[in-house]
């Protein structure tokens, strides 16, 4: 019903890339728990844990719109199509942390079920380096990424097209375009010990790459994002099973 502002949901799992997209509903959390302390002192004034539970929840929003200020990292999107079909290409997604231009490559299928269309996203180091290059125009600088994104994908997905001997730049993809993502990945994170945040009174649970601590456990952005939804899931469907226990 869109004249109704008071939807009510069993559980909510923010999934998203924006930190501070999660603080503003930690936010309405605190605002709630806030209002609600205030009534609870007002009837006795010995009852502080309410608003120590509302301190908490605080800092976790202003951890979070922190990590969103100062962490999020530019990225280059390629997508494009393979000028001959690929069926034996054995994953539709796949980390790369061996690749110092694609951290991710997906396949996606078209509606009509006839082709398929593959996205790769850069590493942040990558589109560092290109926009902190003064000498290039916009256009040398679209064309540079173009470039370079296009021969990296082609030399990926070679092996699987039975050709290796490839012009990178015009025998393997078509249909490209790139595009740039000027707030994509966290460079920082929350530090937590696990890969999400579960809030069990709430029923919340919070996923991305930014919530784990940025060690060698995660090799890339969407390796960390894919671990933190999975970890997202599990507390998630735990919140259900404690009810019916």
């Amino acid at each position: 019903d869109d004249d109704d502002d008071d939807d009510v949901y069993d559980g909510l799992v923010i999934a998203t890339h924006d930190a501070s997209f999660a603080a503003r509903i930690v936010q309405t959390i605190v605002d709630a728990e806030r209002a609600a302390a205030a009534d609870i002192i007002n009837d006795n004034s010995t009852q502080q844990q309410p608003l120590l539970i509302a301190d908490k929840l605080q800092q976790l929003a202003k951890d979070l719109h922190t990590v969103r200020e100062q962490g999020k990292a530019p990225v280059y999107t390629l997508r494009a199509q393979l000028r001959h079909p690929a069926d034996d290409i054995p994953f539709d997604a796949v980390t790369i942390p061996g690749s110092p231009y694609v951290q991710f490559l997906s396949r996606s299928t078209d509606a009509d079920g006839n082709g398929s269309t593959w996205t790769a996203v850069s590493t942040t180091a990558f589109a560092a380096d290109v926009l902190a290059r003064p000498d290039l125009l916009d256009a040398e600088r679209a064309a540079l990424v173009t470039e370079q994104l296009t021969a990296e994908v082609s030399k990926l997905l070679a092996p699987y097209c039975g050709n290796n001997n490839y012009n990178p730049r015009t025998d393997i993809l078509h249909e490209v375009s790139v595009k740039r993502w000027g707030a994509a990945f966290s460079q920082t994170s929350l530090g937590a010990h696990h890969d999400c945040v579960a809030l069990q009174p709430w029923r919340l649970s919070i996923c991305g790459d930014f919530i784990r601590a940025h060690t060698q456990q995660h090799m890339t952005p969407s390796e960390a994002a894919a671990l933190s939804g999975l970890e997202a899931g599990e507390r998630t469907a735990a919140y259900f099973s404690t009810d019916d226990d």
